[in-house]
């Protein structure tokens, strides 16, 4: 018996117990006729409660035969109503009645389960399939599949055209349609849903009859297992307000990091909307038990298909050898907001697997972005249905619009494309992954490019975007060298693991940008050292991802301490270059976050200087400024109203001199006095809506101002403000039109261009202009050993790193798990069993 029919029952006895205090006034009040009727209506009763038992149970159940004894002392009663004195039967029903109570809960202990998956995307039933493998294998359990359908947004709000996939899921899989599933009568103990939007979403919306409030309502468990696994251990902040969140009585996450997170915004949010427990208790709402996407990607493999005919032809040579097979993910958000660049990266993506007769390119957009075309950029769907029908007319590569997501995963080697969720499924699967980066336009040139500058008397040192190590340059004769690896760092393409240097004494420490520790090199003994740090401390009332890719940009040195200033990590981190100590100052973080227009996933921006012992850091997300000393390491907070924001600093000796992020004006703020001035008159064919100062320094008489993305490098002459141009940027560049860093050292500004592979020099006083080339590939091919024993599994598309860098690791199989699965467990439930795991644990919930 099912648990919702054995609390009918009791239900129905607990009606049986209210008539019985009816037939006990009416008797005693002499009224007969309305007494001998309420009899005779429980006897009807008591024969429908048997039915409805032996409908179920069959019959000879202990307590169809109490109700039968019921049903005379019924019988008995109505003779009583002559013998007025005679009250006994009131005491014999009574006790009778408790026994029919006890039998139901003894005799009818649920055993049995109705559970009923409502998927909607055919192609997302991984979310849930093995969720229901574990339910169709429980002979306790009756398990329905019932997609439910969804409809496109028209303009006006109101529904469009409807989708319905029940036809698309795997034959092993028995569907239910969904007309013919009344959840109202059926009841099911539990019911699974992998969509949790309802009518939240702007695009598309499910049948107002399967909305997770309306589910709620008529099943005894709502459990939401999101479609999607997102990388890493924070969730997006309005995850936790959608409505199949709040109306869910469990949340199934894939680690207890994510749980973490979900309990953290759902106390935060329900704080501010005064959900006053509502929405149930976030400590027993939230469960980690692992995605069953993953027990899906583990589970296949490419052996157990047969591909199209067409897929074969383009995989296998004619001599039987296969080609490889990279994985192409265009996620829809990422298109729709990458406007025109996106399709010039996709057709320079193209053209570059065209050439290749090597690989073969497997391009699966996400299976909504037809959809959100047609509903949120309907003037761009042409474009990209004539996209579509280009590639696949083509006939060069694999273009794959099915259901199944996990046959494309299980025969690819690689995968490259958009952040999304099957990131994590092709990691956990150990295959390399490269983040495409839509900027990138021209996927087989790489560019090197250098970071992290220091320069001393003798050597320009500097690091690469995307190749662990260490290199410098001789400046007498220009040649580059490799100096070392650094400690725990991947080749990793994009990301900048370490991002800033400062030296004390024989000793440069690196600034951990995506890195996790602080790094050390001594140039005396040539030996690096890995300084770990504290996790990051929470800090109550504030909102922001702590993100790992971005932990600290800028370092300052102060007699023998050392100075990480926080991008992310909300701290000021000071280390004792003669001790060791480090120490984390955190006090300033509440009241400078206040200050933000928004809460930022930055805590500070990359921009810092130093004035002796004070620092002055600039926050792009508010026109507030931070000034931290080195010496008291007090601090103090300041508001300059001229913008909204700050995005770079710089001293001058006499005043702090301030740009803000794409905004054509320079300030010069006095501290002392409090005196503001502004520069905002820029010289013709200055292009303001796009120039973003990376750096801006003082040097000689002139403040200069380095564009991220322009067309001009500027000097403002400090003594009557006027601006100059230093050299016009050439714009065939495009998006690479502009410099990563520039720094001051011995009257010379050292400038990294976009577009890499060399190192601009500026001197101060003579203006002559140089560009060093890095001279480096020798050395890179010299070293490849030694950078290939590192390579990673996950690579972000940039500098040495593309789309031909991921050819030749899939070519060579040369990459390491730096994120395999063992590894991956510290972010995620990895075990292959999730579905069993998270049945067993709803199943004791109900039964």
């Amino acid at each position: 018996m099912r648990n919702f029919q054995q609390k009918k029952i009791l239900e129905m006895i607990q009606t049986l117990a209210e008539a019985n205090a009816e037939i006990k006034r009416l008797f005693l009040q002499g009224e007969v006729s309305s007494f001998l009727q309420v009899l005779a209506d429980c006897q009807e009763f008591v024969a429908a409660i048997c039915g409805f038992i032996e409908e179920i149970e069959g019959e000879g159940t202990q307590t169809v035969a109490l109700l039968g004894e019921y049903y005379e002392l019924l019988y008995q009663a109505s003779l009583a109503a002559e013998q007025k004195k005679n009250r006994s039967f009131l005491k014999h029903l009574k006790e009778k009645l408790s026994k029919i109570t006890n039998s139901v809960k003894t005799e009818f202990k649920p055993n049995k389960l109705e559970v009923a998956f409502f998927p909607y995307n055919a192609s997302m039933w991984d979310s849930l399939e093995s969720v229901w493998l574990a339910a169709n294998a429980d002979p306790c359990c009756d398990a329905y599949v019932v997609p439910v359908p969804y409809y496109e947004l028209l303009p006006n709000g109101t529904f469009g055209k409807m989708h319905y996939e029940g036809s698309e899921y795997p034959d092993n899989v028995p569907i239910t349609d969904w007309r013919e599933y009344n959840i109202e009568t059926r009841c099911p103990d539990v019911v699974f849903i992998h969509y949790a939007y309802d009518n939240a979403a702007h695009n598309a919306r499910i049948h107002p009859d399967f909305y997770s409030k309306r589910l709620r309502e008529h099943c005894g468990q709502l459990v939401y297992i999101p479609y999607f696994v997102p990388i890493g251990d924070v969730v997006e902040d309005y995850c936790v307000t959608l409505p199949g969140v709040l109306y869910a009585d469990k949340v199934i996450v894939q680690s207890e990091a994510q749980r973490q997170s979900y309990i953290k915004l759902f106390k935060q949010y329900g704080k501010q909307g005064g959900w006053n427990g509502c929405f149930g208790n976030p400590m027993e709402k939230f469960v980690a038990l692992g995605s069953p996407k993953y027990d899906k990607v583990l589970s296949t493999k490419k052996e157990e298909y047969s591909l199209p005919e067409e897929w074969e032809r383009r995989i296998y040579r004619k001599d039987g050898t296969r080609k490889k097979v990279i994985f192409y993910n265009t996620h829809m958000f990422t298109w729709l907001n990458g406007g025109e660049q996106y399709f010039k990266k996709l057709q320079a993506v193209f053209e570059f697997f065209l050439s290749r007769d090597d690989v073969v390119l497997l391009w699966r957009p996400h299976p909504n972005t037809e959809l959100n075309f047609r509903t949120l950029q309907p003037q761009s769907l042409n474009k990209y249905m004539r996209v579509i029908k280009e590639y696949k007319e083509a006939g060069w590569g694999i273009y794959d619009d099915t259901s199944d997501l996990h046959r494309s995963i299980a025969i690819s080697d690689a995968y490259y494309g958009d952040g999304s969720s099957v990131v994590s499924l092709f990691t956990a699967a150990d295959k390399p992954v490269m983040l495409q980066n839509i900027n990138e336009n021209y996927s087989t040139e790489p560019y090197i490019l250098p970071t992290c500058l220091y320069i001393d008397n003798e050597y320009i040192w500097y690091t690469l975007y995307g190749k662990n190590g260490l290199f410098r340059m001789d400046k007498q004769t220009g040649k580059s060298t490799f100096v070392s690896q650094f400690p725990d760092v991947p080749n990793n393409g994009e990301y900048l693991f370490l991002q800033s240097v400062a030296k004390v004494a024989d000793t440069m420490f690196f600034t951990p940008c995506a890195a996790n520790h602080i790094i050390t090199y001594n140039m005396v003994n040539q030996s690096m050292t890995s300084i770990p740090l504290k996790p990051a401390v929470e800090i109550a009332e504030i909102n922001y991802n702590y993100l790992q890719e971005y932990k600290f940009h800028d370092v300052f040195a102060y007699g023998s301490k050392v100075f990480f200033i926080g991008l992310s990590y909300p701290a000021i981190v000071c280390l004792d270059a003669l001790t060791g100590e480090i120490d984390y100052y955190t006090e300033w973080v509440p009241e400078f976050v206040k200050q933000m227009k928004s809460h930022s996933e930055y805590i500070l921006t990359r921009a810092a200087c130093q004035n002796g012992s004070v620092i002055v850091a600039t926050s792009d997300n508010t026109n507030a400024v931070l000034l931290f000393d080195m010496a008291t390491c007090k601090t103090e907070v300041f508001k300059i109203d001229k913008a909204t924001n700050w995005a770079n600093v710089c001293f001058d000796g006499v005043d702090y001199w301030l740009v803000p992020k794409n905004n054509a004006l320079s300030v010069r703020w006095n501290l002392k006095k409090n005196i503001i001035t502004e520069y905002n008159t820029f010289p013709a064919n200055f292009l303001p809506g796009e120039y973003h100062s990376i750096k801006i320094l003082s040097a000689g008489n002139y403040i200069w101002l380095f564009p991220y993305k322009g067309n001009m490098i500027l000097k403002i002459n400090r003594d009557n403000g006027n601006m100059k141009i230093v050299r016009e940027i050439d714009n065939h560049l495009g998006s690479f039109s502009g410099y990563m860093f520039a720094c001051l050292s011995g009257g010379k500004i050292y400038a990294i261009p976009r577009c890499g592979n060399v190192i601009e020099e500026y001197d101060v006083i003579t203006e002559e202009w140089n560009i060093r080339p890095l001279n480096i590939e020798e050395v890179l091919t010299g070293t490849k050993g030694s950078f290939d024993s590192l390579s990673s599994m996950l690579y972000q598309e940039g500098g040495l790193c593309n789309a031909e860098y991921l050819t030749s690791i899939v070519d060579d199989n040369n990459y390491i798990g730096y994120a395999k699965r063992e590894e991956m467990n510290t972010l995620s439930i990895i075990t292959g069993s999730a579905g069993r795991s998270i049945y067993d644990f709803i199943k004791a919930l109900v039964i």
